[in-house]
């Protein structure tokens, strides 16, 4: 769908709502059988990895966005809880998930503590807004094309954060937790000091090297026997999983821009 069109939609609300229609399906099927084609091969990663533990919980979607991840989360297991800051983008979730009584939309940050964090706004919605400080100075300084050059933060507001932890405790044990925040997974990661089946955190390098370290051994620090791999675009790279000391020895050279490090609790 072209950009300006789906603005316009976005505008006059009724975007969200399209989303989740049965029309927007036939339209899939119809003209875009390549966005089909995508979610079903997203789907199927997702089941083949859960589905290799007996445990039960939700999916919890930390840093939800717009919830094309939710969106697939939701044909994987039965509870999906999304926890996003933006306040666009919370208005846009609440409406694509209104007839999806599994899927719970809580408008707020996670973080390594409860209280109130700034969130920093490039664009209303935009998937690169924060609350990490180190995050907009990479960006205003980035020539990285993926960004996009001259990027500055436009407007900041207050937003109300909770910790892994307090999540658990409100909505359930989870199975899966993903984490995709923009340059705050670490603060994000240190809010949790339980094991869950299955985790991944986004990392972008070289910038945010020490920070998936960190990560990486603060997973480590609640489950010794984790262990670890990365996905790029829901396609594993490792033949085989990881102990810490090792995954951590390949991250430090690792030439890549980004990856979906996971760590399994086996």
């Amino acid at each position: 769908m072209n950009k300006r069109v789906e603005q316009l939609l976005r505008k006059i609300g009724v975007y969200a709502p399209m989303k989740s229609s049965l029309l927007y399906e036939a339209y899939l099927q119809v003209l875009r059988r390549d966005v089909l084609q995508e979610r079903t091969r997203e789907i199927e990663f997702y089941r083949s990895i859960l589905r290799t533990s007996d445990a039960q919980g939700a999916i919890f979607d930390v840093g939800a966005n717009l919830g094309d991840k939710a969106e697939v989360f939701r044909r994987v297991q039965n509870r999906v809880v999304c926890f996003e800051p933006d306040r666009m983008n919370i208005e846009f979730l609440k409406q694509r998930f209104r007839k999806h009584s599994a899927v719970v939309v809580v408008g707020k940050a996670v973080s390594d503590a409860a209280g109130t964090l700034e969130f920093n706004v490039f664009r209303d919605g935009d998937s690169l807004n924060t609350v990490s400080a180190k995050w907009v100075d990479v960006l205003e300084g980035e020539q990285d094309p993926r960004f996009g050059k001259g990027r500055r933060v436009a407007s900041h507001y207050p937003v109300e954060a909770v910790t892994l932890d307090e999540g658990l405790d409100h909505y359930g044990p989870a199975l899966y937790v993903k984490i995709d925040v923009e340059g705050h997974e670490l603060n994000v990661l240190k809010g949790l000091t339980r094991p869950v089946p299955f985790l991944s955190f986004e990392v972008n390098l070289p910038h945010f090297l020490a920070e998936a370290l960190e990560c990486v051994a603060h997973i480590v620090s609640i489950f010794p026997a984790a262990l670890f791999n990365y996905d790029v675009h829901c396609q594993f790279e490792m033949p085989q999983w990881m102990g810490a000391a090792s995954f951590s020895a390949w991250l430090k050279e690792a030439s890549i821009p980004y990856a979906e490090v996971w760590a399994r609790m086996p």
